[in-house]
Formats: C-alpha cells, structure tokens, sequence
C-alpha cells in the first residue's frame, strides 16, 4: 500500500522542547477496497450526472402511459359519437330514398355528445369535428351502395412531465396552446354506416 500525506510540523510547548506534532490531512490509498479521502466528491458528481438522467426515464414512462391512455379514450370516444352520428341523421323519413350526399347528419348532436366526454379531461377538444359522408360498395343484397359516416378526433392532451414534454409537443404531433400549454395531438378515427334507409 502506497500512501501520499500532506504534513507539517507544530512547535510543542506543552510537549517538551524539541518534541514535534505531525499532521496528517488526509491520504490517498492505491489499494483496491479501502475507502480514500476523495471518495464522497466522486459521489456526488456521480449521483449530479446520473440523476437527470434517471427522471427523464421516470417521466418518459409515465408520460407514455398517459399517452396510451388517452389514446384508448379518444378512440372509444370516436367510436361512441360517429355512432350518434349515423342514428341522429337529420331529414331522412323511413323508407325514403335518398342520396348519401342529400342526407344531413346531426352535427350539432354529434360536437355535444363529444364535448360531454371531453369536458371532464384537462385537455382541449379540436372543434369543428371532421365528419365525412361516403359511399361504399354494392350491397349484393339489393344490388346499391350504402352510406357511412366517418369521424376524425382531434384532442390536446397536455404533456405535464419536464424534460419530456418538450421532447413530445414537437410538431406535427404536438405544439403549444395558450390555454392547453404543450400538449400531444391524440387522434381518434372511427367509420359507421347509417341507420336509416338511404338509397342512390
């Protein structure tokens, strides 16, 4: 074992004359195990260059699973109001044949059946809502095409993790809004037909 001190000598009075008292400030040992004077600085800048680190992967991780969460939410939500949607058309009396592009859908219903849902949710929902009338293929049945409505959602999730919501509101799949902050664009699509007799 190697040792390297740092040392000076004090006068003894009470000690006698000429007797001296050595120092000793710390030491530095070559072998392995032994625990050195240096070794709680060496700690800390350790645990200062890891420790970001460590909460950044923390906050990611919990920061995803809000994401997935409210990505299960949207979708079932899409869901849930595209289907309002094709129940809720406007002007179609049963049994008279109609266009898909002269059928009126309730839109006004659909938006309030949305915001109902939203609502409880600290992020924004995206207003107007996407709906889109489209025509399918024959029905083999009697020989027309059908109708179907789709619907995109739009919601801004807020990102409330540091660190990770700047990685995560980059455009186009996030951004920031005055009343929202940063937030995560969830998007939710879903596709029904309508219920109500509609013929070409």
């Amino acid at each position: 074992m190697i040792q390297k001190s740092s040392r000076f000598q004090v006068p003894g009075s009470k000690l006698g004359t000429g007797r001296r008292v050595i120092v000793n400030f710390g030491t530095r040992n070559s072998e392995p195990g032994t625990r050195n004077f240096f070794s709680g600085g060496q700690a800390l800048v350790e645990v200062a260059l890891i420790f970001p680190i460590f909460l950044i992967v923390v906050f990611g991780v919990m920061q995803m699973g809000h994401i997935a969460t409210m990505t299960l939410v949207v979708n079932h939500a899409a869901f849930e109001v595209a289907r309002i949607g094709a129940i809720a058309s406007e002007g179609i009396a049963s049994g008279d044949e109609v266009s898909c592009s002269q059928a009126s859908i309730n839109k006004r219903k659909m938006l309030s059946v949305a915001r109902g849902i939203f609502d409880r949710w600290p992020g924004r929902l995206v207003e107007p809502l996407d709906v889109q009338k489209v025509k399918t293929l024959n029905d083999p049945e009697v020989d027309r095409p059908n109708c179907d409505i789709t619907l995109t959602l739009r919601y801004k999730m807020p990102l409330i993790f540091p660190f990770v919501n700047v990685m995560l509101a980059r455009p186009p799949y996030g951004g920031y809004d005055p009343e929202v902050g940063m937030f995560r664009l969830i998007v939710g699509e879903s596709r029904m037909p309508l219920e109500v007799p509609i013929w070409y």
